[in-house]
């Protein structure tokens, strides 16, 4: 263990990434390569579930989070284009993921998840059938993470033990809970419409950003705040320059891509900054690949990411101001 450090687990990095190399190289050697980037960056996502029981279910935090995953990737897709439906809908997600946060974690995790896929797929406005594609493709990364997951827990057991359950975060009152659930349904939604007027290009990394940030606590929320835009920040910066360097090449990204998941696998309980450069570091090489247009989009991300970090620190500001009024007055 390094000092200051939690423990790093690096067995879930060597459990989770060789289906991220998998699902690329099939992909791009099939000739598909932007399905298969879509997929890959499933499995990054339900391979963080490879730790967890659910119901006491070995792999069940996987399947439910592919499965809704999946749902709620193709109905971001279609309400998109509703706007006040879709801010109401990122309003109801986000606030039950602030609910299940002091609840029930391994929910929690599960509904993160899917309020993820849907905050990215508001972002790619389609039809029905494109949007079931999208979950179809969703569906196929995730249940690619979770066959290779399940075999190599078979093959070598010591790889499948799950991560140490993480205690919950209590709140002292109704009254605290509730303030919870609301700042959380307001942040997102208010992030997601800044960062829309400010800069439109790649706008869904705001509200991923204060759905990421937000926790029950003001002192856990600024450390992850800060946290989560330095590690961004830099993620973003590093795998922009590899993807600028190196041309966008797939036999130099790839690799890459695998080290970064690696990373961020091994990383989920020891450093959240680290583990958040690893996955942003991923996640932007997965779209470079994509999208092209490296450095421009690293600025955009970057500022979606400081807007999203602001609006969850000024949320939980005010909530924590109205307390200590509420305190004050009895």
């Amino acid at each position: 263990m390094l000092a200051g450090f939690r423990p790093i687990y690096w067995r879930e990095g060597a459990l989770c990434s060789p289906a991220v190399f998998a699902i690329l190289i099939t992909g791009f050697g099939c000739g598909y390569p932007r399905l298969s980037l879509v997929a890959a960056g499933a499995a990054i996502s339900v391979g963080f579930g490879a730790g967890r029981l659910f119901r006491a279910e070995r792999l069940g935090a996987m399947v439910l989070a592919t499965i809704t995953m999946a749902l709620a990737a193709a109905a971001g897709s279609v309400v998109a284009s509703q706007s006040w439906l879709y801010l109401a809908l990122c309003g109801l997600l986000a606030g039950l993921v602030a609910a299940l946060a002091v609840r029930d974690g391994e929910a929690w995790w599960v509904l993160t998840q899917a309020a993820i896929a849907f905050l990215v797929a508001g972002y790619f406005p389609s039809d029905f059938l494109d949007a079931l594609l999208r979950a179809l493709i969703i569906g196929m990364g995730g249940l690619t993470q979770i066959a290779i997951v399940w075999w190599l827990s078979r093959l070598v057991p010591v790889l499948g033990e799950p991560l140490p359950s993480q205690a919950l975060v209590a709140v002292p009152s109704d009254r605290s809970f509730r303030l919870v659930i609301a700042r959380s349904a307001l942040a997102v939604p208010l992030a997601l419409v800044l960062a829309h007027h400010i800069d439109p290009h790649n706008y869904y990394w705001a509200p991923m950003t204060t759905l990421m940030v937000l926790k029950p606590g003001m002192k856990e929320t600024t450390w992850r705040g800060v946290s989560r835009m330095a590690g961004t920040a830099l993620g973003c910066l590093v795998a922009s320059a590899i993807a600028i360097w190196s041309d966008n090449s797939p036999g130099f990204m790839i690799p890459l891509i695998g080290l970064a998941a690696f990373a961020a696998f091994s990383f989920q309980r020891a450093h959240y900054a680290i583990s958040t450069f690893a996955t942003t570091w991923a996640a932007v090489m997965l779209l470079d690949l994509g999208q092209g247009q490296a450095e421009a989009n690293a600025g955009h991300r970057i500022i979606a990411t400081l807007i999203g970090g602001a609006v969850a620190l000024a949320i939980t500001e005010l909530g924590a101001r109205t307390l200590r009024k509420d305190a004050r007055g009895t």
